[in-house]
């Protein structure tokens, strides 16, 4: 009754939330608990498969009060989640995921006293944040159509968008997460922004160029590993090896080169002994390929990183670039991912995506924008713009949705 009626809601000051499926906690705090990691496990492929979330104490503290402390470990006793312990860039910062049981796409709907500072969905940015809550309130022109098919954690986030409740938020590292950016590709040519088509535009070899921006970089005086750029850092191309690197992903052809210097190798090739299966069936490599292993360089532990073929391919072809990630994880593996994460936040964010979102409604996929078809143009433009200060050219594509 209360869900089917606001006003009702309103009045006896409750609230209606999602969580997973089958769970019973014991508090309305532990509901709206276990309701934010649900919602931020849809955000992303890695989350829906088990890997940690980061959130600070503070974030907790805003979300669910001052006792948040004791809800968790109540939360962590009754095996609703699991807690991380490890230190994160030299802070006490943890991290949470929901336990497998709990790790689902499924939803109940339960009743919990309402707080003043709870608004529709899960909006959780800093008032500070203009660009992120410029971009939250695009959420409002966006729709999807009802009869869209999606199951699982997908279905998870149609619904929200269907019920118009958002979630959104900014991760330590600035990465702007959003009920969208978990959606396939497939289920985002779906959507229309104030009712009109619309078209995803993003950068080529967007990853692998970001790494050799990081690993070309003259850092100026104040500027260490760990900090997103705050104005434009020249880019030192002496070595010649780098400058073809740079080249090649300015030109969206990186992992084209690489598939034609791994010509010589197959699919058997490129799986360690250890992972083939016996019934693997033989093909030459493809860009995905090249793609998928690349990823593992740059993020894997070194030691997992030197056993991929690939490894030796690119230390032969770009020293440089082999010699900044080996150095970049040498200490901790994941500074490299964090460095670039800031890095396309910096650009796509709150350069690219905060100079649009003032003239007219976009959604952030990260480093792609989706916008309507008439302002396709406009994202290009400034996405060359932010890019071309760090020296460097870029090939945007456009993904025309349906």
């Amino acid at each position: 009754q209360w869900a089917a009626n606001p006003r009702l809601a309103r009045k006896n000051k409750v609230m209606i939330v999602n969580i997973p499926q089958n769970a019973k906690p014991t508090s309305d705090k532990m509901a709206i608990l276990l309701s934010e990691l649900q919602a931020m496990t849809a955000t992303t492929e890695e989350r829906r498969s088990g890997h940690w979330i980061g959130v600070h104490s503070s974030w907790w503290r805003s979300i669910l009060g001052g006792g948040y402390c004791a809800v968790i470990r109540d939360a962590v006793a009754d095996g609703f989640i699991e807690q991380n312990d490890r230190y994160s860039v030299g802070r006490f910062c943890k991290s949470y995921r929901l336990t497998r049981r709990y790790r689902v796409p499924q939803t109940a709907q339960i009743r919990v006293g309402r707080r003043s500072d709870n608004r529709t969905g899960k909006i959780r940015l800093e008032g500070s944040d203009a660009t992120g809550l410029n971009l939250a309130s695009c959420f409002e022109t966006v729709s999807i159509p009802a009869n869209i098919a999606a199951t699982g954690w997908d279905l998870y986030s149609v619904r929200s968008i269907q019920q118009r409740s958002w979630y959104a938020t900014r991760c330590e590292y600035r990465r702007f997460h959003s009920t969208f950016t978990g959606l396939p590709k497939r289920i985002r040519a779906g959507l229309k922004i104030d009712g009109s088509a619309v078209v995803e535009v993003d950068v080529r070899n967007c990853q692998a160029l970001i790494l050799g921006i990081l690993a070309g970089q003259t850092r100026h005086q104040g500027h260490t590993q760990g900090e997103a750029p705050g104005t434009p850092l020249s880019i030192c191309c002496t070595n010649s090896d780098l400058k073809l690197y740079l080249e090649l992903c300015s030109a969206g052809q990186l992992y084209e080169y690489l598939l034609d210097k791994c010509s010589h190798l197959s699919l058997k090739d490129w799986i360690p002994v250890r992972h083939r299966h016996r019934f693997t069936t033989d093909r030459p490599l493809v860009r995905a390929d090249i793609k998928r292993q690349f990823i593992i360089l740059m993020f894997a532990r070194n030691s997992t990183m030197k056993q991929q073929p690939l490894w030796n391919i690119v230390a032969r072809e770009f020293p440089s670039i082999a010699e900044f990630i080996e150095r970049s994880k040498r200490i901790e593996y994941q500074a490299l991912a964090r460095d670039c994460q800031r890095f396309e936040s910096s650009v796509m964010i709150d350069q690219v995506a905060a100079e649009l979102v003032k003239r007219f409604p976009l959604v952030t996929v990260h480093d792609s924008v989706i916008c309507p078809v008439s302002r396709a143009g406009d994202v290009v433009d400034a996405t060359k713009a932010a890019f071309g200060k760090y020296g460097v050219q870029v090939m945007v594509k456009q993904a025309e949705t349906k």
